[in-house]
């Protein structure tokens, strides 16, 4: 919403962590401040439809700059329909490896984790994933918010979605042989799909280096069944930073096939 933002005390020393330390600001002063700004407001609170906002600011300050950081939870603690979830409205969340299992409308979706716990993400033009039922996220973040009877998280941008692997949907893809394909869009910017194919079952090892062979991305690290999976990289590091303008080599390892090729970013 772009009358709205989201605040969170990283201080409070009652209450550590996410839970009870995030609520969303309903103000036409969302333009005057960066994430990462401390903020001090003389405002009201309000229950709105079942969510908790700051409204009504009389005044609004920065007072400095701070650390923003996620706090890693389970599906279970924020699932769509409990009363779990409510201490974490508001708060800066991230969650592991989900995958997506129904498409919603107005662009919201449903992950499930592998415990069978189900969290609806809100859609969003802030990002420009489409989602698939049957793909893979390594993780998502965003702030969990609550509209029309249930929980959601609002990833903020494409940065808040975390290596997303899909199986492609077709009865003579599974290989006879092991592939690596060019990664497309190439040169790309800001994000490219590399698709690869396993003939058979194993540990898969897909990894982007630099020129000088410092590895910069781990996008897949886990077992799969034999077929041909997409995987697409938004350019960001295993530390969630932007890379800089230049060639990577991206590497796949399964079994005993290994396969190197080239790419290039350009911003």
């Amino acid at each position: 919403n772009i009358y709205s933002f989201f605040v969170q005390d990283f201080d409070n020393t009652a209450h550590t962590g996410a839970a009870w330390n995030g609520i969303m600001v309903y103000s036409s002063d969302h333009n005057k401040y960066a994430v990462g700004d401390k903020v001090e407001f003389v405002a009201g609170v309000k229950e709105y439809y079942g969510l908790t906002e700051v409204i009504d600011v009389v005044s609004s300050q920065k007072v400095g700059t701070g650390t923003v950081t996620e706090e890693v939870v389970t599906s279970a603690d924020i699932a769509a329909d409990s009363a779990s979830s409510e201490p974490f409205e508001g708060a800066l969340i991230k969650i592991n490896d989900v995958t997506v299992t129904e498409i919603l409308t107005y662009g919201d979706f449903e992950v499930t984790d592998a415990e069978g716990y189900t969290v609806q993400i809100g859609g969003s033009d802030a990002y420009s994933y489409e989602p698939v039922v049957g793909d893979h996220i390594d993780f998502i973040t965003g702030n969990l918010t609550y509209s029309y009877g249930k929980y959601e998280v609002l990833p903020r941008s494409d940065a808040d979605f975390g290596a997303i692997v899909s199986v492609v949907d077709d009865e003579q893809t599974v290989p006879v042989t092991y592939k690596l394909e060019q990664n497309y869009p190439n040169p790309f910017n800001p994000t490219t799909t590399i698709q690869y194919g396993i003939a058979k079952e194993g540990l898969v090892k897909l990894t982007i280096y630099n020129i000088l062979g410092q590895e910069v991305k781990t996008l897949v690290n886990t077992s799969q069944n034999a077929g041909v999976y997409k995987i697409q990289w938004n350019g960001l590091d295993n530390q969630n930073r932007m890379v800089a303008n230049g060639i990577y080599i991206y590497r796949i390892v399964s079994n005993d096939f290994v396969k190197s090729k080239k790419m290039v970013f350009l911003k």
